[in-house]
């Protein structure tokens, strides 16, 4: 923060070399346009780093969608989110999700249980060279 503050005392001096000040700070031209922008807008405090997630997220399943798919698994916890699309579907649902996406919404609203750690995901090589271990 205070080196932002150094950056932006030292650039706005009469006759400033900014691309030798980028050097010797270790930034971009375009992070210097940035930070200098910002200090004329807000002041110090518009050195203090921003939140970078979006504003809006237009691609997110709606709230309503996702109540229903919890209230289907809740109806039947066995089913994944291949049957639970598909239940979708028939009920004449729409925009259904994919399957991911109805297993990601499970999986937020702490509808799925933890993996088995004694299951692998493959099983052990055999034949006629199996892999020794290490």
């Amino acid at each position: 923060m205070t080196l932002r503050q150094e950056f932006v005392t030292l650039a706005a001096q009469e006759g400033a070399n900014i691309s030798a000040l980028c050097r010797r700070f270790g930034i971009s031209r375009k992070t210097a346009r940035k930070w200098r922008q910002r200090a004329m807008t807000d002041g110090p405090a518009g050195l203090v780093d921003r939140a970078r997630r979006p504003y809006t997220s237009p691609t997110r399943t709606p709230a309503a969608l996702e109540d229903q798919v919890v209230a289907l698994r809740d109806a039947h916890p066995n089913w994944g989110g291949r049957k639970l699309r598909r239940v979708l579907q028939d009920q004449g649902e729409p925009l259904v999700p994919s399957p991911s996406t109805i297993t990601g919404i499970l999986a937020r609203q702490g509808r799925l249980a933890a993996p088995d750690p004694s299951r692998r995901a493959t099983p052990p090589a055999s034949g006629p060279f199996p892999l020794g271990p290490g």
